[in-house]
């Protein structure tokens, strides 16, 4: 039988606040370059792009720390080079609503200040996280002067509003599918997924709080299904990791034919 494990808190927060930040020393321009290729087809013989790499810097974020905040402003984008990314938003009353989760070559796509427009969510990284920060001067030179820039743009925000509906559609189902279609649909990235011939790892940096957030239910639900499934044998927990003993029911639960 393949075992499906679903690790949650794997980005344990004690080890992530002593690991110390690789690029403290300076930003790593090889990375930076290599990022402002793939995003613009840039060529080392365009003498701009040389420029343009020299004002773009890396940013490191612990797992927990707050990336953007809901009514600030600032000066740059972000695009992620490693690591995962909520994009949320809280209400008056302290209530948080997920929209969707960002990984690695995705745009926060916040162009807000842009326009003098403070930002319309808030952005915290799930797990240790690097982002290339691009001045927005250095940007909109960019854009203005690249058609690439400009798909490599609609691309983006296209990709990110069809994450924002996918995460709403969940939200209509029942818990116990939507907690389902969440771990398959966390399971759809590559980055997240470590295989071998017997086991299939999907690293979730999700805590059931992160699960009741998405999915717009209570923590105390979250562990009650967990249990229920546990219980059914469906999935075994030790130490904060879930082992899913049968994904077909899963997928069964989840109302996806197998």
């Amino acid at each position: 039988m393949r075992v499906t494990r679903i690790a949650e808190d794997t980005f344990a927060d004690s080890k992530s606040a002593k690991r110390e930040n690789p690029f403290h020393a300076r930003p790593d321009l090889q990375t930076i370059k290599t990022m402002l290729k793939l995003m613009f087809q840039f060529n080392d013989q365009d003498p701009e792009f040389h420029r343009f790499a020299s004002q773009c810097s890396l940013d490191f974020f612990t797992r927990n720390k707050m990336i953007l905040s809901h009514g600030a402003y600032s000066d740059h984008i972000y695009v992620i080079v490693d690591g995962i990314i909520k994009i949320f938003r809280s209400s008056t009353q302290g209530k948080r609503t997920t929209y969707a989760f960002l990984r690695k070559g995705q745009l926060l796509p916040e162009l807000n200040p842009l326009f003098k427009i403070p930002h319309g969510f808030s952005a915290i990284a799930l797990m240790d996280t690097v982002c290339l920060k691009i001045p927005y001067s250095v940007f909109f030179n960019i854009f203005l002067h690249r058609q690439t820039a400009t798909l490599w743009l609609i691309s983006q925000l296209t990709k990110f509003q069809e994450q924002i509906s996918e995460w709403k559609l969940i939200r209509f189902d029942r818990v116990e599918i939507k907690i389902a279609r969440l771990f398959l649909e966390m399971s759809k990235d590559s980055n997240l997924v470590k295989s071998d011939n017997k086991t299939t790892m999907i690293i979730v940096p999700l805590t059931r709080k992160d699960i009741a957030e998405v999915i717009d239910s209570t923590v105390e639900t979250v562990i009650r299904i967990i249990q229920k499934w546990r219980k059914k044998g469906i999935l075994h927990v030790r130490a904060k990791i879930f082992s899913i003993l049968d994904i077909n029911e899963i997928r069964k639960i989840a109302e996806i034919a197998s």
